[in-house]
């Protein structure tokens, strides 16, 4: 399982703020991966797929993106009345913060970028939204990762369809799995 820790002081402060949002699943989201240099552009998802997907019924979302995202946060907030808490404005470059906040999360959903990795070296439930060439890391197949057991995958069928997998993502929510 996990072989990072958070601080427990901070992952109950964490949890406090989860809980008076509501009893709902907090689910944390990143939706942009790589550099410029390292294939951003495939591994990033198009803002339409990232509005149906903070949509999803049931789920109070926290935005793990990093970098200043309160123009897509409040676009998404007036497209679909949906507002993700801006976890990175709080924890800024503080990554023993940002451990103890996705601590208190119930899942996160992410795209490769290292709120995956950091999610599943904590042991957290992670779900990884792969571009169909994805990492050699990740294997060919399969959606299981070998050394992140709570980490399971999410693969494109075809190149940049990012709307395939968003949609197996909403199921499996509305599921429950």
């Amino acid at each position: 399982g996990a072989y990072l820790k958070a601080d427990p002081d901070k992952c109950k402060r964490w949890r406090v703020l989860c809980d008076s949002r509501g009893s709902r699943l907090h689910v944390g989201i990143a939706w942009r991966g790589g550099t410029l240099r390292n294939r951003q552009r495939l591994r990033s998802l198009e803002t339409s797929d990232l509005e149906r997907l903070v949509s999803a019924p049931g789920c109070d979302f926290f935005s793990l993106q990093t970098g200043d995202q309160s123009q897509s946060l409040e676009r998404i907030r007036a497209l679909t009345g949906t507002e993700p808490y801006d976890v990175m404005r709080d924890t800024g470059e503080d990554l023993d913060e940002l451990a103890a906040a996705i601590s208190a999360l119930d899942l996160v959903i992410t795209v490769d970028n290292t709120i995956a990795h950091l999610s599943g070296a904590l042991g957290r439930p992670v779900w990884v939204m792969l571009p169909y060439s994805a990492e050699w890391r990740y294997g060919q197949s399969g959606s299981t990762a070998p050394w992140y057991p709570s980490m399971r995958l999410f693969r494109q069928t075809e190149p940049r369809d990012w709307s395939s997998v968003v949609a197996e993502i909403l199921q499996c929510l509305r599921r429950g799995v």
